[in-house]
């Protein structure tokens, strides 16, 4: 598990796991109880488009925030439902997906065209 800080601005921050092989992209957060506050997962898909993604075995919601290649946010689904086999996506294409607690995205002001870093 690797485990880095993304940030957006100065003082917005979670801290992540990276995933990228296939397996990893698949199981996503599913099994896991819960989700500490400020902390996520990162999903580096290896190339652009418009992603598609599930809840099937994630136990508590989640914002789904959908980053270019740049790092900048191209989309947010807010509070998805756990427990939910529904496919969804932004319409845009994008290169990374972050999955974090539902609200954080609203709590901490990330819309389209927030810039994140990854440190």
């Amino acid at each position: 598990m690797m485990v880095s800080v993304l940030t957006f601005g100065h003082s917005v921050y979670v801290y992540v796991e990276i995933v990228k092989d296939a397996t990893a992209i698949a199981r996503g957060l599913a099994g896991y109880a819960y989700l500490a506050a400020d902390y996520g997962m990162l999903f580096d898909m290896g190339y652009e488009d418009d992603h598609h993604f599930w809840m099937h075995g994630v136990r508590f919601p989640l914002d789904i925030v959908f980053l270019d290649p740049s790092m900048t946010v191209v989309g947010v689904l807010a509070d998805v439902p756990a427990m939910n086999d529904v496919f969804r996506h932004v319409g845009k294409p994008s290169r990374y997906v972050l999955e974090v607690n539902a609200n954080w995205a609203e709590t901490n002001g990330i819309i389209v065209g927030s810039k994140g870093v990854l440190h």
